[in-house]
């Protein structure tokens, strides 16, 4: 695959974009990127994949959900690469209940596999 030098400012001013509505990443700015360069803004993630699957614009997906998708190409990996932090939480009440600390356990380890903690 011949490499292609990439000026990110202008190349990211040419683009339309779909991201999330509301939060710090469709709602905000990310550096050079403001709200006005999003041509779509929707809370649902799967209307945002099928945007970005339909190839309506550069969107932002999970790493590991994207990339079993061969029509998906990952761009700017080192310039645009945001962390979200991950949390597994259950109420109190639930934390005595073998059920609830099994299925809790679980998802934990299954979490941290996917994002390779």
């Amino acid at each position: 695959m011949p490499s292609c030098p990439i000026s990110n400012k202008p190349s990211r001013q040419r683009h339309a974009y779909a991201a999330a509505n509301s939060g710090s990443l469709g709602g905000a700015s990310h550096g050079d990127l403001t709200r006005s360069m999003f041509a779509l803004r929707s809370d649902s993630d799967l209307a945002q994949l099928a945007a970005i699957r339909a190839g309506f614009g550069i969107g932002m997906w999970q790493v590991g959900i994207a990339g079993r998708d061969p029509a998906l190409l990952r761009i700017l990996p080192a310039s645009f690469a945001p962390g979200l932090e991950t949390w597994v939480a259950m109420h109190e009440d639930l934390r005595h209940s073998t059920r609830c600390t099994v299925v809790f356990a679980a998802l934990a380890d299954g979490l941290a596999a996917y994002i390779g903690g």
